[in-house]
């Protein structure tokens, strides 16, 4: 079995409605999350807590260096302020697999300021079906 490094994997964005066509080679520390929308199903008789899943969530994270005049990063400001969604998508270049694609709203922008480390920032992405349906492999 190939172990795969971090760097074996590529993230693209792109317009809404579309699969992400440009790679973001600015980026660092990419994490994609995929966790279940658990709902409660007590009732008066209930002893213990139950819970079932009644959707995901899907969720994308990773850091870019700060560069002047970059036309990510003013994409970025620019669809937060309009509340619009762009696409995202990450591949395995190990297998050539796309793990995940879809459109995804910018749920944070941070921007972080070391002492002794280049700036950068803090990218977090919430998926919505809005647009077009989430594909995961």
């Amino acid at each position: 079995m190939a172990v795969l490094m971090g760097y074996e994997a590529e993230l693209y964005y792109g317009t809404a409605g579309s699969t992400a066509g440009t790679e973001l080679t600015i980026a660092r520390d990419v994490r994609w999350t995929m966790s279940p929308d658990m709902v409660e199903i007590n009732s008066r008789a209930s002893f213990t807590n139950s819970n079932k899943p009644a959707g995901i969530t899907h969720e994308i994270s990773f850091d870019v260096l700060v560069q002047d005049s970059n036309a990510f990063l003013a994409t970025c400001r620019a669809n937060i302020a309009a509340g619009t969604a762009m696409a995202f998508k990450i591949v395995s270049k190990g297998s050539g697999t796309t793990v995940v694609d879809a459109d995804f709203y910018i749920s944070s922008f941070e921007n972080g300021q070391p002492l002794r480390d280049k700036q950068t920032y803090a990218i977090g992405l919430t998926a919505t079906e809005e647009t077009r349906t989430v594909t995961v492999a």
